[in-house]
């Protein structure tokens, strides 16, 4: 071989080696460990807050009675007075009373009136004589006043609050303004 090709011969692999090596695909990356993203923190919930103290007593009527529940002060003062001597409906009101020293009772003379229960019980024959009739009857505990209210379209009655009541019966008022 002549020196000539041999310079020529060098001179072609040496071009040819960086074509060829661009021609080639470029080496893959090595896998590279699979980054996850940091997994949520946890849902926390809002706090959940405390369940709402339960009326101690409530004032029910009857559903058919045609009030609307909640009556303004002024009515129910006039509801335990004795002023209110039909419901919106037409019928007859009369007030179901449990025995006395009922605390839901106490509770709701107190809220409502302002009256202890011995204020009620001078008041009770000064009512019903100016109104010439019976306005109040008392009976003995809170399911007998719950059944007579359900079935007397003109009932009213005060029983604990944590009682369940029949869908005949609503809540006029609760103790503690809740209604």
């Amino acid at each position: 071989m002549d020196r000539r090709q041999f310079v020529l011969g060098a001179l072609a692999a040496a071009a040819l080696t960086p074509v060829a090596a661009a021609q080639e695909p470029p080496p893959e990356p090595a896998p590279a460990a699979r980054v996850e993203p940091d997994p949520p923190a946890p849902v926390t919930p809002p706090p959940t807050p405390p369940p709402a103290a339960a009326a101690k007593a409530v004032l029910i009527a009857n559903a058919a009675s045609g009030f609307v529940a909640p009556l303004p002060d002024k009515h129910l003062k006039a509801l335990f007075r004795g002023m209110v001597q039909s419901t919106p409906s037409g019928h007859r009101t009369l007030f179901y009373l449990m025995p006395a020293h009922s605390e839901a009772q106490n509770l709701a003379l107190e809220e409502i009136m302002g009256w202890t229960e011995s204020n009620f019980e001078r008041q009770m024959p000064i009512i019903e004589s100016q109104m010439a009739r019976l306005m109040y009857k008392r009976l003995p505990g809170a399911s007998e006043v719950i059944s007579a209210v359900a079935n007397d379209p003109g009932g009213l009655g005060v029983v604990p609050g944590d009682l369940s009541l029949p869908p005949t019966v609503m809540v006029l008022w609760s103790s503690g303004g809740a209604s």
